[in-house]
C-alpha cells in the first residue's frame, strides 16, 4: 500500500480499493495501521479524504538506520 501511495500522492480510499483484491474495510484498516505508525496521513480536500505517504518517518529510518549499514 505504501508503494501505491508513493507512486501517486493524494489517493482516495476508493482509488486504493481498486488496486487490491480485498474489501474496502480491509483497505481502510490497513490505512489506519499506516496512519498509527505515522507512515501515511489522510487529509481533507473538500469533501474527500485523501491519503498521502508520510515521508518524514521513512527518511528518519533511512538516515538513522540504513545509512549506517551502507557506509
Amino acid at each position: 500500500m505504501l508503494d501505491h501511495l508513493h507512486a501517486r500522492d493524494g489517493q482516495r480510499l476508493g482509488e486504493l480499493c481498486e488496486r487490491f483484491d480485498v474489501s474496502r474495510q480491509a483497505v481502510s484498516k490497513h490505512l489506519g495501521v499506516l496512519q498509527d505508525a505515522a507512515l501515511a496521513a489522510g487529509r481533507q480536500h473538500g469533501r474527500q479524504l485523501v491519503f498521502f505517504p508520510d515521508r518524514g518517518p521513512i527518511r528518519t529510518v533511512h538516515r538513522e538506520w540504513i545509512d549506517e549499514f551502507v557506509r
